[in-house]
């Protein structure tokens, strides 16, 4: 059957009218609005929820990754400390040492050690004092020694100098240095001492080698 262009004009229009009634109808249909509303809803909620997934499953992702690399970090830096502290193992610091000795750094350490300490023929290579004189505050001295034996000799000997105002301690790294305050701090000054390098400590008649505040935290605890 063929139409008219005028018959096809007027089955269009009666066709939009229809479809135009059926939607009216539809949109006055509480029942057929609450279910496009919640068809409506739970395609959007999926794609939420979908999202939110991928989200959470590269969020979880980079957690790990941040985790490992914050591993190899504190290792690395656990490593380069290690490797400072090799450095050190020839250096002591000295506390107490007039400023106005007259005497050149090298030689007033060496004439300690003779006549505090009655070490022979001991003399650091090289001296050096620590920081800015202020306030007629005599600073630390750094001395560098040439052998490991002969900085130990002078180290084993440091209880002679009781009762001065000279003091004798390992020269540590700066992490080193921190956790040693800590651990006096929280353990107590007399409980705590430093071996080559370490801090040590005495809990139920065990040496402890207290390598991070963790360490510190689960015995002050």
């Amino acid at each position: 059957m063929v139409f008219t262009e005028r018959q096809k004009s007027e089955l269009k229009s009666l066709t939009n009218d229809s479809v135009q009634i059926a939607i009216k109808n539809a949109i006055m249909d509480q029942e057929f609005l609450s279910l496009l509303v919640d068809k409506i809803a739970d395609k959007v909620s999926q794609k939420i929820k979908d999202t939110i997934d991928r989200m959470t499953t590269k969020i979880s992702s980079l957690d790990s990754q941040v985790e490992l690399l914050q591993k190899e970090t504190d290792g690395l830096r656990v490593k380069l400390d290690d490797l400072e502290q090799q450095s050190k193992l020839n250096q002591l610091r000295i506390y107490g040492l007039s400023e106005n000795n007259g005497l050149q750094l090298v030689a007033q350490v060496s004439q300690m050690c003779d006549l505090k300490l009655n070490l022979k023929d001991i003399m650091p290579v090289h001296c050096y004092r620590m920081g800015s004189y202020k306030n007629n505050k005599e600073r630390a001295v750094i001395a560098v020694f040439d052998s490991l034996q002969q900085r130990n000799a002078v180290f084993q000997n440091k209880k002679k100098l009781r009762g001065t105002k000279i003091a004798i301690v390992e020269e540590l790294t700066k992490p080193r240095h921190e956790l040693l305050s800590l651990a006096k701090e929280k353990l107590g000054k007399n409980m705590v001492w430093t071996m080559g390098g370490r801090i040590l400590t005495k809990h139920n008649n065990k040496k402890i080698w207290l390598k991070n505040e963790s360490d510190v935290a689960n015995l002050h605890g």
